[in-house]
């Protein structure tokens, strides 16, 4: 049997004991605090805890840039929900993460302050308080807008290599030039996605100078054809556009938004309904021999200088083609006249042999 003195000594060192765990759990406590605090902070991810309804309880600054807010009071006042570009995708976010209890790689689109949308991956978890009750959610929202972009301009760029190398295939196959035309104008519409693909040719006027002529067109579904415009048929470049032609016969391209362009080739291109428009030239050696246009009849097109450049190597390859058919051409012609004039001379000397027989001669 323990002594009163005995008790108390146990008693106070219980007492230490415990103090020294509180003091221990406080620590570790506001260490996991200040470990949590700091990751809060310095996230690169924007982190946020809301309420059960969609309120902003708390949020890091990477948030309040990554949506385009100017300061915390501002963003505080918008509900998570009206951040969604698309009610619907926040219903299912919703109806995803309470079946759940997190989510991860969630992909959404948000709209910015500035009403621009941006994609974003949200990783989240649901809230709950000591006796388990549903109290909100916290996770972290990454933006991959630019990343997106990127990878879009990468499979257009591969899209546009393939389409190139699938019109030079055509243009090595032994076929009619007409064929082969038309099935590239279809290639090069279907990887631009533009309204009208179409090639126009060269010819010379006396009294006009040097006339365009549409002699080739692949128009998208819903878009009206002009390859029978009779306007489009032998119309002078000094008529339509001086500068057209100077572009070209720079061997530059041609290209611009139709409501920016002088009156005077808006005369010719608004008829069409064309909104933006890019020509390329095409030679025939040294020859300007035409071009290749490509219409945009629903969006002001911002060419970029990668697809320009594949779709002049397709322009070029067309114009090697023309060259290699003339030289071609040339060529049987000549041998045609070769055996012609062979032949003549065979029946010459056969007559001649007559002759001779005839009059007894050798």
């Amino acid at each position: 049997m323990m002594s009163n003195n005995q008790e108390s000594e146990i008693k106070d060192i219980y007492i230490a004991e415990e103090s020294i765990k509180h003091q221990l759990m406080e620590m570790i406590c506001k260490e996991s605090e200040d470990t949590y605090r700091a990751f809060f902070v310095t996230s690169r991810d924007s982190v946020f805890i809301t309420s059960a309804d969609g309120s902003f309880l708390d949020f890091n600054d990477a948030l309040i840039k990554t949506l385009g807010y100017d300061s915390r009071e501002k963003l505080k006042t918008v509900k998570v929900s009206e951040l969604y570009a698309d009610p619907a995708e926040r219903a299912r976010f919703l109806r995803v993460i309470l079946e759940q209890g997190a989510t991860k790689d969630y992909p959404a689109s948000l709209r910015k302050k500035d009403g621009t949308i941006i994609s974003v991956l949200i990783n989240a978890v649901i809230r709950k308080d000591s006796t388990g009750r549903f109290i909100g959610y916290q996770g972290a929202i990454r933006d991959i807008t630019e990343q997106k972009r990127a990878e879009k301009e990468l499979r257009r760029r591969l899209d546009y290599e393939a389409a190139a190398a699938s019109c030079m295939k055509v243009l090595m196959e032994p076929n009619d030039i007409d064929k082969q035309l038309t099935r590239i104008l279809h290639i090069l519409r279907e990887v631009s996605q533009v309204s009208r693909v179409y090639i126009f040719q060269n010819e010379n006027d006396p009294e006009l100078g040097l006339c365009m002529t549409q002699t080739y067109e692949v128009t998208a579904a819903g878009i009206t054809p002009q390859i029978d415009a009779s306007c489009l048929q032998r119309l002078p470049y000094r008529k339509a556009s001086p500068y057209l032609l100077r572009m070209l016969q720079a061997r530059r391209p041609y290209m611009g938004i139709v409501a920016e362009m002088d009156q005077s080739e808006q005369k010719y291109l608004v008829p069409q309904g064309i909104i933006s428009i890019l020509i390329l030239p095409i030679y025939c050696g040294n020859e300007f021999w035409g071009y290749i246009g490509f219409d945009d009849c629903l969006i002001p097109r911002q060419w970029q200088e990668e697809d320009i450049s594949l779709l002049q190597i397709v322009a070029d390859g067309i114009g090697a083609t023309l060259l290699r058919r003339q030289t071609e051409e040339t060529l049987r012609q000549s041998e045609e006249k070769y055996r012609l004039l062979v032949t003549q001379m065979k029946q010459a000397v056969a007559v001649l042999e007559v002759i001779c027989d005839e009059a007894g001669t050798v």
